[in-house]
């Protein structure tokens, strides 16, 4: 059983978990084995066991992390609901030294991310 926020319980639906993967996912070069292997690999698990929602997005993300940077930033983006594109921005930034992880950065900052970004609110970011 998964223990929701609200602290309602329902059955695991690995289904509705690969569903979500697959989005994460799409054209992305990850195969639906590794996708199905993940997410029925919580079924034995949370069959004699209950298991907090939570605790399944910190491991989907762990997963994605390892498997897929462009994939993880695509379902943290959904899990952790960001309330601006800055708290976006500098959560693409913690994912560390990948180049092509800072150039997605540096062009959501060039794009202009509106009201909050860095001309708008005169904060400096070349630091």
């Amino acid at each position: 059983m998964v223990r929701k926020r609200s602290g309602r319980l329902e059955a695991f639906q690995p289904d509705k978990l690969l569903e979500k993967l697959r989005v994460a996912t799409n054209k992305r070069p990850v195969t639906e084995k590794q996708l199905r292997e993940f997410a029925y690999g919580f079924e034995d698990e949370v069959q004699t066991a209950r298991i907090d929602a939570d605790a399944i997005g910190r491991r989907t993300l762990a997963f994605l992390k390892e498997l897929d940077d462009v994939a993880y930033i695509r379902f943290l983006s959904v899990y952790r609901d960001f309330d601006s594109v800055d708290r976006f921005i500098e959560e693409i930034r913690q994912l560390g030294g990948d180049a092509a992880v800072q150039a997605v950065a540096d062009d959501l900052d060039d794009a202009g991310a509106g009201p909050g970004d860095a001309e708008a609110d005169g904060e400096d970011r070349t630091a």
